[in-house]
């Protein structure tokens, strides 16, 4: 009975589930975006390539790339509106979506698409991002482009262990440089 639970007199096996079809899906399993909820979905192989034909529910793909040193353009950061040196950027619609850590937690924010045709004249190489499945993880120091449930990751971490306007000193920073270490391994 290892590795099943019972349920109403049955054994079902135990484990993650697709958010779409209910099968059990390995614990490394890839993601859906559900655009009405803008929420991730845990989804098996199948959902993961034959997604909802409504176009409600779309693939997170599963790509990595940096561009280092792209981000040094002190008008990108103005653009973003960003103090801490760190924001995430997501397309959604029109418009930007901007997320950056603050003392309270994470602070979002919504930009006109006219900032994103700005940002991508600067970093023609921006382009690439898909709208709502992909974000761009900017920093002082370079960028990067990622599954957007990289980012909840990142903001999970950031939720646990931020502290102050700027991070903070030992664990905010040390759990930050292991997070683009791995970040930098995905890209290669």
């Amino acid at each position: 009975m290892r590795g099943t639970v019972r349920r109403w007199g049955a054994r079902v096996p135990d484990g993650p589930r697709c958010g779409i079809c209910s099968v059990v899906i390995s614990v490394r399993h890839r993601h859906l975006l559900d655009e009405s909820r803008r929420a991730l979905v845990c989804g098996c192989p199948g959902c993961h390539a034959r997604p909802a034909s409504d176009g409600r529910i779309r693939p997170v793909p599963d790509r990595y790339l940096e561009f280092p040193g792209e981000v040094a353009a002190q008008e990108t950061w103005d653009d973003l509106r960003v103090p801490a040196g760190l924001a995430i950027v997501t397309r959604v619609g029109e418009g930007l979506v901007v997320c950056g850590p603050g003392p309270g937690g994470a602070v979002e924010s919504v930009l006109p698409g006219a900032v994103w045709d700005r940002l991508v004249a600067r970093h023609p190489a921006f382009a690439a991002l898909s709208p709502g499945v992909e974000a761009l993880v900017v920093r002082r120091g370079g960028c990067f482009l990622v599954p957007v449930d990289a980012c909840y990751e990142l903001a999970a971490l950031l939720r646990s262990s931020w502290r102050g306007f700027d991070g903070g000193q030992g664990v905010a920073r040390g759990s930050l440089t292991m997070f683009f270490a791995r970040l930098q391994a995905r890209c290669r």
